[in-house]
């Protein structure tokens, strides 16, 4: 059956009926200071309907009195909360938004010209990358978090290989195995900090929305705020340095807000959750997401004193073929791909183990045609290393090493390991491998057996090494590790002897 809620913006009061998560999310419109900038004093009655799910149609529709309007399609992902799939806002536009399965926005679709934003969180950072509507990368920019502070950077392309190169060092009488991965695969400038303002603006939002809840569950809630945090962060930031972009981050605002505010999400404060809650009014007023963002844009800069002027060039804005689409939910496999962004010089950290025992820590650089240059040395200093080659189009790598000890290197690309994945060698030899745990926090067992014949193990970081046995060791032990902040450990193992036997697993984030 479909459900009514009418909400009227001005002294807001409450009619219709509906179920108790629908009226909490109303209660908390009251309040809510709207200023309207054409300064027109009309009431505006908003209509928030469900209906049932398992079809094209959405099953929420949030609509004004002027005809604009927000469509959910939702749906219930793994834990059993329901978030949203897609959205869709008809005003002066018709902009799509893309949902991932912890509710958090990945792809803002305008589909009248055709370009697009994607959006990709972690715990530590935003991303956010606009295309044409060709594909191709018009600009991005990275919001990061690092030791408390915050941190912008510009998108100015991507590594030439990702996941890891495992290298086979022979030629000499200590063969020797390693890893390099680099830093970051979408490569940015040097990070620069936002202004004092701005970091007292992020912190005291955290500090208020700590114990954030939502009435469909305490997880879901979270990803909520963190998501309501980031869109109105990133997307005032970013969408106003974007001229082409603005009005796609806009209209993400009052989607995830118009989510938020109908989901009922309780015990959210703070100025940045507030301009969600005015974008909402606003759109309840009759005002497209743009006029909202434009509007906001000197009150944001006034207060956090972000330097909009210095993010990036404006993008042009583009005219592409008006596509005529209906109100229908879209599969996100059916629209036209991003392209890959352009290769540049990249950063790489590596580690490096002999049948000694010897562990190098490794740092250099890969060009955009595939040119590799490393050094690095031990933690005493005593033994040092330098790595040079070449890695071709299919990932096959070729070279030299020098140092302590020298020869040649071949190897190819492979994926990130990762959590609980099991490694067993038979053979005597080196051993080096990456995991990406997909966390930067919390507490992984390093398990390791090295069974009768003795084994080494070494755990290491970007930053050195984190664990280590005393030498060659039979038997078996574990070891808590701090996951580091970029949720990457490197394992490797020297197993010296003949008919050898070995195994480790990493768990996952505890």
């Amino acid at each position: 059956m479909l459900k009514k809620l009418l909400v009227v913006s001005v002294g807001i009061t409450l009619a219709g009926c509906g179920a108790s998560s629908k009226e909490d999310a109303a209660s908390m419109l009251a309040g809510v200071s709207s200023t309207n900038t054409n300064k027109t004093a009309t009431t505006a009655v908003t209509t928030v309907a469900t209906y049932p799910s398992g079809g094209s149609l959405a099953q929420l529709r949030v609509s004004n009195a002027l005809g604009q309007s927000v469509e959910f399609w939702n749906t219930t992902n793994s834990d059993g909360q329901v978030v949203p799939e897609q959205a869709l806002y008809s005003g002066k536009g018709k902009v799509r938004v893309y949902y991932g399965t912890d509710g958090m926005p990945t792809r803002i679709q305008n589909e009248l010209t055709g370009e697009f934003v994607l959006m990709s969180f972690t715990d530590i950072s935003a991303m956010f990358q606009t295309f044409d509507k060709d594909g191709k990368f018009i600009g991005g920019y990275q919001i990061s978090e690092k030791d408390g502070k915050y941190y912008s950077a510009k998108i100015v392309g991507k590594s030439f290989f990702t996941g890891q190169m495992m290298l086979d060092l022979t030629g000499g009488t200590n063969p020797a195995s390693a890893v390099l991965l680099p830093e970051s695969e979408i490569v940015v400038e040097e990070p620069k900090e936002l202004p004092a303002n701005t970091q007292k603006f992020i912190q005291s939002y955290i500090a208020q929305n700590v114990g954030a809840k939502s009435a469909i569950s305490l997880s879901a809630g979270k990803s909520l705020a963190k998501g309501a945090f980031l869109s109105v962060m990133g997307g005032m930031v970013y969408g106003a340095a974007l001229g082409a972009a603005a009005p796609l981050v806009g209209t993400a605002l009052i989607a995830a807000g118009a989510w938020n505010v109908l989901q009922g999400l309780q015990n959210i404060n703070g100025t940045a959750l507030n301009y969600m809650k005015d974008s909402f009014a606003r759109f309840e007023k009759g005002e497209a997401p743009a006029d909202f963002l434009q509007s906001q844009t000197d009150i944001i800069q006034q207060n956090a004193n972000l330097p909009l002027s210095n993010f990036v060039d404006r993008a042009k804005r583009l005219v592409g073929d008006v596509r005529d689409l209906i109100n229908t939910k879209i599969n996100i496999s059916d629209l036209h791909p991003a392209q890959a962004l352009s290769v540049v010089k990249t950063s790489i950290s590596g580690v490096v183990v002999d049948t000694k025992g010897v562990v190098v820590a490794l740092k250099g650089f890969i060009s955009e045609n595939g040119v590799l240059s490393a050094n690095g040395s031990s933690k005493d200093g005593v033994n040092t290393l330098t790595l040079n080659g070449t890695i071709n189009a299919t990932f096959n790598a070729t070279g030299n090493f020098a140092g302590y000890m020298s020869g040649s290197l071949t190897g190819t690309r492979d994926d990130l390991g990762g959590c609980q994945v099991q490694q067993n060698s038979g053979e005597q030899g080196t051993f080096v491998k990456a995991h990406n745990m997909s966390s930067s926090s919390g507490v992984s067992v390093f398990f390791y057996d090295a069974y009768t014949i003795p084994d080494q193990f070494t755990v290491s970081t970007f930053n050195g090494v984190v664990f280590g046995t005393p030498g060659l060791v039979s038997g078996s032990g574990t070891q808590n590790l701090n996951i580091p902040k970029n949720g990457i450990f490197v394992v490797s193992v020297n197993a010296p002897r003949n008919g050898t036997a070995w195994e480790y697993n990493l768990s996952c984030p505890q």
